[in-house]
This record gives structure tokens, C-alpha cells and sequence, in this order.
């Protein structure tokens, strides 16, 4: 049940209007949920379902972050982490979202997870960690991204990663250009990348 939220429109950046929101469990208990999830899961929103946002529409701006508290991590998935989320939370990111596999054509699996730069207060820190049958590969790229908007399995041992594209003047709410996906292939000794992801 929401019990308290608060928001702030300013330059039309969803980080900077989502400042804090409190909710209680059907217990009674309270939970904060913290932006950063806020954030990313709007996105993902805007992303999937093409919403055309208009930042100074209250009404809008309040659906929005009800469907928003749809997608929060449940109390289960922070509290107990799969070995691929562990690992990425000992590397200083807090996963996102689901881990995106892919069988890799001799018995094994390629796996993904998004993860969220620890203490990031927008969201717009991102990036993939890869693993190849429980073992830790690297990232996507040396950096992180501002924005992945989307992991999808792409065939045999190919993961597909959608990052999000800026014009130089863009607000990070708003990227202009076309998104740019990039796939990752697991070649049978290393991953492999068909590009190099938008801003590195």
C-alpha cells in the first residue's frame, strides 16, 4: 500500500522527480525502495512499451510510477542472490533484472547480468558481467554505460545487448538517436563482440 511519496519535476529528468518514495507491505512493515530501481525500471517502461513521457503531467508522472513499483525486486531476490549475482555484487554493482542464458552449442551455457553501479543515485551507471558456465568472464565494455535497455538471448552461445544512444547534447532521460545493440559470442575460448557499445 503507498503510504508516502514524494516527488520533484526538474529538467525533465526522471532521477531528479523520483526523490524518494515509502511503502508498507500488506504486514504493515515499511519499505524504502530506492531509487535506482525507480530509475531503471522506468526506463526499462518507456523502452518496451514506447510511453510517450510528458514530465510536467503529475497524473502521468503518478501511473508511471505505479507500474514502476510493479517491477521492484522482491524481498527473496535481494535477500538471497544467485552465484551470478553474488559475484556481481562483490564487484561493486547491484544486479537488475533477470540473468539472460544461452546454451552454447557443447553442453554449456553462456549467462548475463545487468547490473547497476552500487551507490549510482540516477541509475545511469550500467553494465554487463558474462559468464560461461558458472565462471566469471568480464563486462561488456572497460567502462560502464549510462543506459542498457535490454539483454536477450541471440542464438547458440550469442547474447544481444541493447544500449541506449546519445546525441551530445541529450539529457540522460532522453536519448535522440537509434538504440545500438551489440552481440556477444562465445567463440569456445573467449567472448567475442560484434561492436563497440555507444559513448566508449
Amino acid at each position: 500500500m503507498l503510504n508516502r511519496s514524494q516527488t520533484t519535476i526538474a529538467d525533465g529528468s526522471l532521477n531528479l522527480f523520483i526523490v524518494a518514495a515509502r511503502y508498507e507491505d500488506e504486514g504493515g512493515s515499511p519499505l524504502v525502495f530506492r531509487s535506482v530501481y525507480m530509475v531503471a525500471a522506468a526506463n526499462q517502461l518507456i523502452y518496451e512499451f514506447q510511453i510517450e513521457t510528458h514530465w510536467d503531467d503529475y497524473e502521468g508522472l503518478v501511473s508511471l510510477m505505479a507500474a514502476v513499483w510493479s517491477f521492484r525486486p522482491s524481498a527473496a531476490t535481494v535477500a538471497t542472490p544467485t552465484p551470478y549475482e553474488a559475484r556481481v555484487l562483490a564487484l561493486g554493482f547491484t544486479p537488475f533484472g533477470s540473468t539472460v542464458s544461452t546454451l552454447d552449442g557443447s553442453g554449456g551455457s553462456l549467462d548475463a547480468v545487468k547490473g547497476i553501479c552500487a551507490g549510482s543515485s540516477s541509475g545511469y551507471c550500467q553494465q554487463v558481467f558474462f559468464f560461461h558456465d558458472g565462471e566469471y568472464l568480464g563486462t561488456d565494455a572497460f567502462s560502464p554505460s549510462s543506459s542498457i535497455l535490454e539483454l536477450h538471448a541471440a542464438g547458440v552461445a550469442r547474447i544481444a545487448v541493447t544500449y541506449a544512444n546519445y546525441a551530445p547534447s541529450d539529457a540522460l532521460c532522453c536519448p535522440s538517436l537509434s538504440p545500438v545493440t551489440i552481440t556477444y559470442t562465445w567463440d569456445g575460448g573467449r567472448l567475442q563482440a560484434s561492436g563497440e557499445p555507444p559513448g566508449h
